[in-house]
């Protein structure tokens, strides 16, 4: 009804069944309904032409099979960890745009992920996936902060390739958009000590996603999203890391956390508490980000001010913010979201007097 608004539950399993559901339209090539705002995206540096409907006036021709890809795995250490990943180019020698997507430490995600690679790859693109490698206390106790170095250092090991042209594009839904965020900060603002050769990111599609972080944990300062933050680290640490789920017990858990009704013991963490100690029921495990993230209720905390929150400083970009096309839908739960970065990014690209062409919001209804 017009004016009503699901339960955070309701919002939750909606968020992400309109975001398999994008990934269904765009693998089979329907389009979908929904509100496009935004001056047409200017995305013809990685080849892509978007219509007035949202959606892609031609699609390149393949230029070689399947087939004929050249797959390699790789390795890129840094400071904060390291990340493992693949890598799908066009046999022989050139130059090409990259495809970036980082899964963060949704590892069970990359067997799903990587079949959109020969999509990009046989059509001119070298397409990069990679994902968080090591321990929990390495990955999940890391998420957000690392994500900053994960990008640096992956696009300079990019920008290392002789393969590379120089341009970058990177997408990805709900935590993998957001580590698309952190890729356009290190790309298109890159540190006065990033080596030139690093590539420029000049396109990225973030979908059901955002830029910051403290806002959506606290609830723009209307109190803590306690569901949404414990089913978000639950993933991380269990239901979609690689490994750690097998056969029968995976089922029954995964069907636990997405069925409609209440995800089991969720009211006696909240009601009954300590609810400090929520990480230990759920995954047995003390969580960094739990417990630190709770007790750091201001954006000003050092928690937060250190890195985590603020993925991409999208206004600070000013006229080197890329072409941008978010996407949303009507009951996600980060559309406020969306639309702040959205509204961060007309004013960046507009920044310079030129107008604001390039940046595009698609809600779908």
């Amino acid at each position: 009804e017009a004016g009503s608004s699901p339960s955070p539950l309701v919002a939750f399993c909606h968020h992400l069944l309109s975001s398999a559901t994008m990934v269904w339209k765009r693998s089979s090539g329907q389009g979908g309904q929904g509100i496009l705002v935004g001056a047409g995206a200017d995305l013809e540096d990685v080849g892509a032409s978007p219509s007035s409907s949202g959606s892609a006036a031609a699609v390149r021709p393949a230029a070689c099979l399947a087939s004929e890809l050249l797959k390699t795995e790789f390795v890129v250490e840094h400071p904060q960890g390291s990340l493992k990943g693949l890598l799908w180019r066009a046999p022989g020698e050139g130059k090409w745009p990259a495809v970036l997507v980082n899964c963060g430490a949704y590892t069970g995600l990359v067997k799903v992920i990587e079949k959109e690679a020969p999509l990009f790859a046989t059509r001119g693109y070298a397409y990069v996936l990679v994902w968080n490698e090591g321990t929990k206390e390495e990955v999940a106790d890391r998420i957000f902060g690392r994500w900053a170095a994960d990008a640096e250092a992956l696009l300079d090991w990019v920008g290392a390739q002789e393969w590379c042209d120089g341009r970058v594009a990177t997408h990805g839904v709900s935590l993998v958009g957001s580590t698309a965020f952190a890729a356009v900060q290190a790309g298109a603002a890159p540190a006065a000590d990033a080596p030139a050769s690093r590539p420029r990111v000049v396109a990225a599609a973030p979908s059901l996603s955002f830029s910051r972080i403290q806002p959506t944990v606290f609830l723009f300062g209307h109190g803590v999203a306690l569901e949404l933050v414990l089913r978000f680290l639950w993933l991380a640490e269990v239901g979609v890391r690689e490994g750690e789920l097998w056969g029968l017990t995976k089922m029954k858990k995964l069907a636990a956390f997405f069925a409609f009704s209440e995800w089991p013991g969720l009211r006696d963490v909240s009601l009954q508490g300590p609810v400090d100690c929520a990480d230990e029921f759920f995954w047995q495990r003390r969580n960094f980000l739990w417990r630190q993230g709770m007790a750091s209720r201001l954006e000003t905390d050092p928690f937060w001010s250190e890195g985590r929150d603020r993925l991409c400083d999208i206004r600070g970009l000013g006229t080197s913010c890329p072409a941008v096309r978010l996407v949303s839908g009507w009951w996600d739960i980060f559309l406020r979201q969306a639309l702040e970065d959205f509204a961060s990014c007309v004013a960046a690209r507009g920044s310079g007097g030129g107008g604001a062409s390039g940046i595009q919001l698609i809600v779908y209804c």
